[in-house]
């Protein structure tokens, strides 16, 4: 490239410039990495949710649940007659079960009726005995259609003393159900849940929510 430059002597003149050239500039080879890469893997397939439906079936479960803890006198009698597989009569509002208890929940029975299966609520059942003794509880039931769905006539605190002061004097009481059945007989055992019963020999188990009134007759 030439520049002009002015002198007194010789005026303009032309000068060139010399070119500077730059050294190509070379990058430097990055440093390997010591660790290698993880290699691929193949992604997992998402784990589906839970319908609704199975989850509100997992969620009675778990509150149903009746574990040996829990076990009441009248639960440790239905789980000896699910080992057995003992013909059992289960006595609810206006209904009649003869079955085999299959399994037991904290609030349902599951119950094999003719070789179906049905799971019945507690609260639809009233009492239960054995099916060898049941021509023997028929003949000491007596039914009357007006008591049937009567309230409760007594408080709490009044139906445990009668039931406390007949089981301490092995007294005969006169127990009447909500279905319109009554039946006699000496209170054997109570929990909060159950009663039990013995009638001329022959056992009884009542659910408590299903008796309307309680008398001692002696």
């Amino acid at each position: 490239m030439a520049i002009k430059v002015w002198t007194p002597e010789t005026g303009f003149t032309r000068k060139t410039q010399p070119v500077v050239t730059q050294p190509p500039v070379t990058e430097k080879p990055k440093p390997k990495s010591k660790s290698k890469p993880p290699p691929a893997q193949p992604s997992k397939p998402k784990r589906p949710k839970p319908s609704a439906l199975k989850r509100q079936r997992e969620y009675w479960e778990k509150c149903n649940r009746l574990t040996p803890d829990d076990y009441t006198i009248a639960d440790q009698y239905l789980v000896k007659q699910v080992k057995t597989q003992t013909p059992m009569v289960f006595l609810g509002y206006g209904m009649t079960y003869p079955c085999t208890v299959t399994k037991l929940w904290r609030y349902d029975i599951d119950l094999n009726i003719d070789g179906r299966w049905k799971r019945i609520h507690k609260l639809a059942l009233a009492a239960h005995y054995k099916q060898s003794d049941a021509s023997a509880v028929e003949s000491l039931l007596s039914f009357d259609a007006s008591l049937m769905r009567e309230k409760p006539a007594w408080k709490l605190s009044e139906r445990e003393a009668v039931n406390v002061d007949a089981l301490d004097k092995g007294a005969v009481v006169s127990l009447t159900l909500r279905t319109g059945h009554r039946l006699e007989g000496v209170v054997r055992w109570f929990t909060a849940d159950d009663i039990g019963l013995t009638c001329d020999g022959v056992k009884v188990l009542m659910f408590r929510h299903a008796i309307a009134n309680c008398q001692p007759l002696c």
